[in-house]
């Protein structure tokens, strides 16, 4: 796939998020004690490597919002 814009990669995503065809795995055990960041710093630490704008980040935050709940 080619996308044209950032933006259009993280529209992309966040369908895909929301369709529940993307998610984070993480194996049994794993707690937030472990040092392991939980999904929601998790994914924002992701979004910052990325470098993706604060708009862009919203997007994808918020199309978790009813995976992660």
């Amino acid at each position: 796939m080619n996308f044209n814009t950032k933006l259009e990669l993280v529209n992309f995503i966040a369908t895909a998020i929301k369709q529940g065809d993307v998610g984070f795995f993480f194996g049994a055990g794993i707690s937030s004690n472990s040092g392991i960041p939980v999904v929601n710093p998790l994914l924002r630490k992701i979004l910052h490597e990325l470098s993706l704008n604060e708009t862009e980040s919203e997007i994808l935050l918020h199309s978790t919002s009813n995976v992660i709940g």
